[in-house]
Formats: C-alpha cells, structure tokens, sequence
C-alpha cells in the first residue's frame, strides 16, 4: 500500500485472521519477499504488516520513525484489522522501532498493541530506547545474543526497569557449538533459530489471538 518510504505491505493469512503480526525489519531490508518466517506466521492465521519505513539505507534515523508511523497508519486504515489483537516484532533497527511504535501509539492513531517483542537491540550509536513511557498491560519479550551487542542490550533493560517487572522479562540467546548468536542470528531459518525465535513469538501471539 502507497509508496516510496512509508510504504507497507499486508500480508494476510489463507483463512480467518487471529491477529496481526507487525513485523518492523533490520536497517535497510526492504521488502518482505523470500522470509521464511512471515510464512510461517501467515501459516498459523497471522495478518503480516510489513512497514517499509525507508526510502534507501541512506535515511536518516529519524525519518524512519515518521516514515513507519505513516505507513502503519496505511495498513491500519484497513477495516479487515480492526478488532485483532495487535502483537510486534522487531529485529536490529527494528527491535528499536517497536517500542517508539508502543511509546507513541495513541499520539499516532495507532492500536495499542498486546506485546512487543524486541530481538537483538541495534547500537545505542545510531539511537537508544524513545523517550516516555510504555502503555499500562504491553507484555515485552527482550532478546539478545550472548555474541551480540550486550552494551545494547543493557541500555533498553535500564530503560525498563520502570515498567513493572511482571510484564517484563528478559532472554539471553546462548551460542551452541558452531550456532553462534552474533547479530545475524534471527535471520537464520534452522531448527535452534526455529526454536530461539520464532517459538517465543508464537506463544505470544497465542496468548493474544482471537
């Protein structure tokens, strides 16, 4: 739906939707063509909404805030949507965005969504946690690799130390062997990758789901 940088994509499921799945990518991937795991959540009756948020990798950070508010608010313009629990996820840049998307929601006319899910924070360099406060009942799943950036890591657990700890917790990707969990680990499709990742996700969205 539309173009350019607040562009967005919806993919919906083959039967009657559950709920709808936001997935915010990584810094400079684009489009949702080829992704094993938005297949996976279309297969188990997830609506997929896909904002684009950049024109090219050349943006700047701030202008992916906007631009993903206004591509949500495209996708949720949509009627079919309304009334479904609304579950993010969030990888690299991503795992950033879902929480300026929880932060801001109702200023943007956005729903509010259940959980977020935060896998593998960026470099507090290029821009930490968003300034305010998350909603009241947002459940948050907090992600990092042991192989990855934990100074990252860390800053979004001191920013959440003022939300209650009971709707808060915080997973450690262990590296296995040669399965390392360094920063590219939540792209990989594999059975550990299956199991670290995409199983979080699905119990949460389960929780949710209509």
């Amino acid at each position: 739906i539309g173009t350019g940088a607040t562009q967005v994509a919806v993919l919906a499921p083959a039967g009657r939707p559950r709920a709808v799945v936001v997935y915010i990518h990584g810094w400079g991937d684009l489009s949702p063509a080829g992704k094993p795991w938005l297949a996976h959540l279309r297969s188990r009756g997830d609506v997929v909404v896909y904002p684009r948020y950049q024109l090219n990798i050349y943006d700047s950070t701030q202008a992916t805030i906007a631009h993903l508010a206004a591509g949500l608010r495209r996708a949720f313009a949509d009627r079919s949507l309304r009334g479904l629990p609304v579950i993010t996820v969030g990888y690299s840049w991503g795992a950033k965005l879902v929480f300026d998307y929880a932060v801001n929601a109702r200023r943007w006319g956005l729903p509010v969504q259940r959980a977020v899910m935060s896998v593998f924070q960026p470099s507090v360099y290029y821009g930490g946690p968003p300034r305010g406060r998350l909603p009241p009942g947002i459940r948050v799943l907090l992600v990092s690799g042991d192989r990855d950036d934990r100074a990252a890591s860390s800053a979004y657990r001191v920013w959440l130390r003022s939300y209650p700890k009971s709707l808060w917790r915080f997973q450690l990707v262990r590296s296995v062997g040669a399965w390392v969990a360094g920063h590219d680990a939540p792209s990989r499709t594999d059975a550990r990758a299956r199991s670290v990742f995409w199983a979080p996700l699905d119990a949460v969205v389960a929780r949710f789901a209509r």
